[in-house]
């Protein structure tokens, strides 16, 4: 990955801080446990460091509220789907300067 910017703000949010276990594919949620309050602000964080709009970004649809107990909240919701976002998903926001469905659902179609 070559967005050192975007790599280096990750890493002041995540557990993780080696920087190469972390690539395109992964995951905020289920890999850095980026979720509920902290992922809210990671993203305004992300949208002001970036200056990408996340003004129509559905949070809903890819974080999972704030909860004590996440690992067996997450056991109890396995079904309930929830679309995955990924550090490539957020190079491609910073790319088109905002992060919507939209963006997501057409860069992943093509």
């Amino acid at each position: 990955m070559n967005n050192k910017d975007l790599i280096d703000f990750i890493l002041n949010y995540s557990w993780i801080k080696n920087r190469e276990k972390l690539n395109t594919s992964t995951r905020l949620e289920e890999d850095l446990y980026i979720y509920g309050d902290d992922a809210e602000e990671f993203l305004c964080d992300y949208s002001d460091r970036f200056s990408v709009d996340i003004s129509n970004f559905n949070f809903s649809k890819y974080f999972t509220k704030e909860v004590y107990f996440y690992s067996i909240y997450k056991w109890l919701n396995r079904h309930k789907e929830k679309k995955t976002l990924t550090i490539g998903d957020l190079e491609k926001g910073i790319l088109a300067g905002r992060l919507d469905d939209y963006i997501l659902s057409k860069e992943k179609a093509e």
